[in-house]
């Protein structure tokens, strides 16, 4: 599969087995170049703790190093996708945490202790502004949030946790020769 990803200036709006489906709602990016995306930035920052909501991304989770990333949650609402992940990643063993709860509903303890927030839209029946709410909490000082959806991507969740106090670090459109699209949104905190 060939990944292909460009820079988008800042004026344009930003995005083996078993595998989760795609996110639920209408133009759901696929879950191939989902997961390839979020193992790409993850390879990137490398960080001890990770959170991925939802688990339409999860595959990016083959190559987590649990001798790096001590912590990695995962939340969908999808009973199903979280069984299936249970299955599929339990080669991550203790490090592994996986909530079956929407963005809203999963109370992750303590806040501000993921070093990498990925999250994949549209997050459906979600409001907006509580889920920003949700997430700029859980990335930790210094952290970075990775928010992905179809092209182009609006402002929305991005926007609200810019809001928030999270800077937009970079942003950047990937593709599969097949067509699929993805924009990427990466934010980060500031350093306590």
């Amino acid at each position: 599969m060939a990944l292909h990803c460009r820079t988008m200036p800042p004026s344009e709006p930003a995005p083996d087995g078993e595998q989760p489906g795609p996110p639920a709602g209408r133009g759901a990016p696929p879950p191939a170049l989902l997961s390839s995306v979020f193992q790409m930035i993850y390879a990137r920052l490398r960080p001890r703790s990770l959170l991925i909501a939802p688990l339409s991304g999860a595959g990016g989770l083959d190559r987590v190093d649990v001798r790096l990333t001590r912590r990695v949650v995962g939340i969908d609402p999808d009973m199903e996708k979280v069984a299936l992940a249970r299955r599929r990643y339990r080669h991550l063993g203790p490090a592994l945490e996986l909530y079956r709860a929407d963005g809203l509903g999963a109370r992750l303890q303590p806040d501000g202790n993921f070093e990498l927030v990925l999250v994949a839209l549209p997050v459906d029946a979600l409001a907006p502004e509580r889920l920003a709410e949700k997430l700029a909490r859980w990335v930790a000082p210094g952290g970075a949030c990775a928010v992905a959806g179809p092209v182009p991507l609006r402002d929305g969740v991005a926007g609200l946790l810019m809001g928030g106090g999270l800077r937009r670090a970079g942003s950047f459109e990937a593709r599969l020769g097949g067509g699929g699209r993805l924009a990427v949104r990466l934010l980060r905190s500031p350093r306590a």
